[in-house]
């Protein structure tokens, strides 16, 4: 089933790739639409490695006759990579520019985040959150995410209340009310780097 399946998507994909060919080119690299490619690329990436980890022991008993098994150190050493990016990315996306990001827009962007990043890894360090490095580091691109998400809200609601005559929360309320797909959005990735501290 699997098989065919697999068979069936990369037949359709090739025989219909005309369709699905974009008229548009990436102008940099560094831009939204990259940071989307990229976090597509990852979560590939990961479902391929939890695919092959879960298949594998099915794979080689139909080949070898034996059945050998992969077990939690494989999985975390090539999914842990992919999560750390994962959320990284999650954080970078909401806030870069389409198109072309330059310096100005970068810097007026991330440095925020990247401060509340900075004091976030300097407080597990005081505290001595020091014996998984990885850990470590998905706490600190967390707190990135959540800088990120915090700093859009902060100027929408700055905005709305510029507009109008609107309180705090009722400019919060307002202005996710009128924007209920963007942040939705921001929740999902906030969801996701919560998620990955979790896990």
């Amino acid at each position: 089933l699997i098989g065919a399946m697999v068979a069936g998507s990369v037949y359709l994909v090739v025989s219909r790739r005309a369709a699905l060919r974009s008229e548009h080119r990436l102008d940099s690299l560094l831009s939204r639409e990259a940071a989307f490619l990229a976090n597509n690329l990852v979560l590939v990436g990961l479902a391929f490695v939890v695919f092959w980890g879960t298949f594998f022991p099915l794979i080689s008993e139909a080949v070898t006759g034996t059945k050998a098994a992969v077990g939690p150190p494989w999985f975390n050493r090539y999914t842990v990579p992919l999560a750390l990016i994962l959320v990284l990315l999650s954080g970078i996306g909401p806030v870069i520019a389409w198109r072309r990001a330059t310096l100005a827009n970068v810097r007026r962007n991330f440095l925020g985040p990247t401060l509340v990043a900075v004091a976030v890894f300097a407080g597990l360090l005081a505290f001595g959150v020091t014996e998984s490095a990885t850990a470590l580091i998905m706490f600190v691109f967390a707190s990135f995410v959540v800088g990120v998400l915090a700093q859009e809200l902060w100027r929408g609601v700055g905005a709305r209340r510029a507009m109008t005559t609107e309180g705090p929360a009722r400019a919060v309320v307002s202005l996710v009310r009128r924007n209920r797909r963007r942040y939705g959005g921001y929740t999902v990735h906030l969801g996701m780097a919560v998620l990955f501290v979790g896990v």
